[in-house]
């Protein structure tokens, strides 16, 4: 034993294995994206209105006017 505890990561791989097996299908060309998806949800939350203006800013970062 390390004597490391490892419950929060073993919680967040269950959430996420949840939310796979909630999709009506994954594509194995596309895990990165759904991780990325799935992390950034858990960041900033998945409700419209609290995502809205995070996600502008996001993409106003990646292509400035």
């Amino acid at each position: 034993m390390t004597g490391v505890c490892i419950n929060a990561v073993e919680a967040y791989w269950s959430r996420l294995k949840r939310k796979f097996k909630g999709m009506l299908g994954t594509r194995l060309e596309m895990y990165q994206a759904y991780l990325d998806e799935f992390m950034w949800r858990e960041h900033y939350g998945s409700q419209p209105r609290l995502v809205f203006l995070p996600i502008m800013q996001h993409i106003h970062e990646q292509y400035p006017v």
